[in-house]
């Protein structure tokens, strides 16, 4: 009786919830921002137009959709809140109210949340209807394909990195400090200086040798780290596009230039050169061969498992906080191979993927070995960042809590593709693709922010994930796809648009048309090798400005830089170097008291959205 009622009523007034719900479900998403702007409210009203259409579903109640409606509202209001919590102009309406900030947070977000219910359980439901669905079968990528599709690639990376990158050729220098120390131990591990026993610095060494090539091509800029980084994201968008044609057919040849877009101008790309973005076509590549595999329901090939295990070796050596994937993968897989009693295969495909990883391993041994470095290497790479660089105060719990919010802040589009994925694959857990692909996000996650650190370009490792976010909007959206957007012509048009609105969206734009000279670290390397051909320099008290670049010098103390860990012996190190006065000059972010030096240049630049002073010292 009652649930005749309730229909009857629902039917009835089917427009009006659909509206209300709808709008409820965009001002949960909202956010003062472009994507904020125009984003949402493309998705939340494509929602409303297709709940309208649809009322047959209304009370077929699903368990699982119920429980993943509820998990789902938890999550945005969550979000919702510390979002809006801090939010300026939330701030300027409570003020006209006769209540406070929380208050109208927690209320608003409540109110919305139970009206958004209805609009997130059809949508839920939409998704899964369509996710369960039979998959098409796409045809292998043909020649033609591949090569208009690899020629997109390289466009929109060199492109999107072109402009989105402080390391790009249309910025004069890439100021940021992390870039800077990867490209001083690069360049000086080509010219016979040995990374953790004559310089410290806590990243892997494939990260190094990779810059120390870029060093190659340009001593004194980012020229060759710009080609670096293109080259990454061409092979990044090439692989991704692959995992998205293992679900689709061509039609998804358009996702190129918008993965370069939705990539590359998130937050968490920093300025440019970091090293997840350096890992990126490693993952990539090792994403695409998993999901083969998984797709067309076969184990892992011998061969395979040596090729992961390389790409993992490699992800490793430049950064071991990025390996997570392969352990969730591997975690599902193992336990799949065990249940079909497969257990010699289990340490046949282990002893495959270690030789991958010793393979990708070698010339590291080889090269440490030879230069009587072992011990260094390890201890610095793997005992300093395992036990001094994470933060001691901070538990795991409330690291991944935080990480969680950094990650949905830094990186907001791909946080929730991760989460359409997940949502979507939850319905299939039963299947080894979905119990893989959810344990390959949820460790890559875990393993990054487990530390209790948080930089703004920690979650961008998570943008390998895009392309199974891809293929779950594609699967939603498959006949809404209009067929131009596959034209040749209209693919052009696509990709100078985005190319184009990631220069409107790059936060480094305040430096294109800056000359070099007007940069501290170009004026204060004239300044150097005026006074002395061969200068030496310190840079004390921070990390790498970029003065050992802009006057291509090569650091002379084994603290080169003040990295952002707690090691009381290199601190004591550079206070020597200044005691003593053993460098011909130290640039410093403050002034400092030594009769060894003396002052002879000050200046400020700005600095994305902050300012910073720098002092020139020379020694009397």
């Amino acid at each position: 009786m009652i649930r005749e009622k309730l229909k009857e009523y629902i039917e009835r007034r089917w427009t009006v919830i659909v509206v209300i719900s709808s709008l409820s479900l965009y001002f949960l998403f909202f956010s003062f921002s472009f994507f904020g702007l125009l984003i949402d409210p493309i998705l939340c009203f494509a929602l409303c137009e297709d709940l309208l259409k649809d009322r047959t579903r209304i009370l077929k109640l699903s368990v699982v959709k119920f429980f993943l409606t509820l998990l789902t509202v938890c999550i945005i209001f969550r979000a919702f809140f510390f979002k809006w919590i801090d939010s300026a102009v939330i701030r300027t309406i409570c003020s006209m109210l006769p209540f406070g900030v929380k208050e109208f947070v927690i209320i608003g977000g409540l109110v919305l949340s139970v009206f958004s219910l209805p609009a997130l359980y059809f949508g839920i439901g939409k998704m899964l209807k369509y996710f369960n669905g039979e998959w098409e079968s796409p045809k292998p990528i043909e020649k033609e394909e591949r090569i208009w599709a690899l020629l997109l690639c390289i466009v929109s990376a060199f492109g999107v990195i072109g402009v989105c990158s402080k390391s790009s050729f249309l910025y004069p220098f890439n100021d940021w400090d992390d870039a800077n120390c990867f490209f001083t131990v690069g360049k000086a591990m080509f010219n016979g200086i040995v990374p953790y026993r004559d310089l410290f610095e806590q990243k892997g060494p494939l990260l190094y040798a990779l810059h120390g090539f870029a060093w190659i091509i340009s001593h004194d800029s980012f020229l060759g780290v710009y080609f670096l980084e293109s080259v990454c994201a061409t092979v990044f968008l090439y692989y991704s596009y692959k995992t998205i044609r293992l679900y689709v057919n061509k039609k998804a040849i358009f996702a190129i230039p918008l993965m370069a877009f939705v990539c590359y101008t998130a937050s968490a790309f920093k300025d440019g050169d970091s090293a997840e973005e350096i890992s990126l076509p490693f993952i990539a590549a090792s994403i695409y061969l998993i999901v083969r595999a998984l797709r067309e329901d076969r184990d892992v090939t011998n061969r395979e498992a040596l090729i992961i295990g390389a790409l993992a070796g490699w992800v490793f050596w430049i950064k071991f906080s990025l390996i997570g994937l392969y352990l969730g993968w591997f975690a599902v897989y193992a336990f799949i191979l065990l249940k079909k009693r497969k257990i010699k295969k289990i340490f046949l495909q282990i002893a495959y993927i270690a030789a991958g990883v010793l393979l990708a391993s070698a010339p590291f041994i080889v090269y440490f070995g030879l230069n009587h470095s072992l011990l260094d290497w390890l201890k610095v790479y793997i005992y300093d960042n395992l036990f001094l660089y994470n933060d001691e105060k901070a538990n795991v719990l409330g690291s991944l809590r935080t990480g969680y919010l950094h990650f949905e802040d830094n990186n907001k589009i791909i946080f929730n593709l991760c989460l359409l994925v997940i949502l979507l694959y939850l319905c299939r857990m039963k299947k080894a693709t979905s119990s893989c692909i959810v344990m390959m996000i949820v460790f890559e996650f875990v393993l990054i922010y487990m530390g209790g650190r948080r930089y703004r370009y920690y979650s961008f490792a998570m943008n390998a994930f895009i392309p199974l976010g891809m293929v779950g909007l594609y699967r939603i959206l498959r006949n809404k796809v209009p067929e131009y957007l596959n034209k040749k012509v209209a693919l052009c048009i696509l990709t100078v648009s985005c190319i184009l609105l990631s220069l409107y969206l790059s936060p480094s734009r305040y430096l294109l048309g800056v000359d070099r000279d007007e940069l501290p670290q170009f004026r204060f390397a004239k300044i150097m090798h005026e006074k002395d051909e061969d200068p030496t320099l310190l840079n004390y008290g921070f990390l790498d400005g970029g003065f050992y670049t802009a006057a291509d010098i090569l650091p002379s103390c084994k603290a080169f830089c003040k990295l952002n860990i707690d090691l009381q012996e290199m601190d004591a190190l550079q206070d020597k170097y200044l005691k003593e006065g053993l460098c011909d000059f130290v640039v410093s972010k403050r002034k400092i008291d030594s009769n060894k030096y003396k002052l002879i240049e000050t200046m400020t630049f700005p600095y994305n959205d902050t300012t910073q002073t720098f002092y020139l010292y020379e020694r009397k």
